[in-house]
C-alpha cells in the first residue's frame, strides 16, 4: 500500500429507511447499493488505468460474491471461474480497511448499523468505496 500515493473515496447515501423499518428489503437493498459503488470503482478504476495508472485499484463495499452471484460460496474458490471477473471487486473490510473509522475522519457523520439498532436512531446510511491511484 506504500507504492500509492493518493486515493479517491466516494460515498452514496442510503435512504436507512429503505431496509432498517422492513428487514425483508434488507437484502436486496444492501445489494441495489452495493452494486452500484462496484460500478463507480470499476469506472474509476478503469478511467485511471487509461490515463496511465495502470495500478489503479478499486474497493467495493460487501462481499461481490454475495452482491452480485448471491451465492454462499465464491465460484472462484471452488474451483469455477467469476461470472463477473469485470465488475467483481474486493471490499474495504477484506483488504483491513477501517471503513467506519475512514468516514468518521473524513466528517461524513454517519451512524453504525447492526441487528438490534433502532431505526429512529439512524439518520444516515452509506456506501462507501475507494481507488488507490499509483
Amino acid at each position: 500500500m506504500s507504492r500509492y500515493g493518493w486515493a479517491i473515496v466516494f460515498a452514496l447515501d442510503v435512504p436507512p429507511n429503505d431496509f432498517l423499518l422492513d428487514p425483508e428489503k434488507k437484502k436486496g437493498t444492501v445489494a441495489e447499493w452495493a452494486k452500484k459503488g462496484f460500478e463507480i470503482a470499476g469506472r474509476v478504476e478503469t478511467s485511471a488505468f487509461g490515463k496511465g495508472y495502470y495500478l489503479a485499484m478499486g474497493f467495493g463495499q460487501a462481499s461481490c460474491r454475495k452482491v452480485l452471484c448471491g451465492l454462499d460460496m465464491c465460484l472462484v474458490l471452488d474451483g469455477g471461474k467469476c461470472p463477473y471477473p469485470l465488475k467483481a471487486r474486493p471490499s474495504m473490510e477484506s483488504a483491513g480497511i477501517d471503513v467506519f473509522g475512514l468516514t468518521t475522519r473524513l466528517g461524513w457523520g454517519i451512524n453504525p448499523i447492526y441487528r438490534s439498532v433502532d431505526p429512529k436512531e439512524v439518520n444516515r446510511a452509506l456506501s462507501v468505496g475507494i481507488i488507490f491511484i499509483h
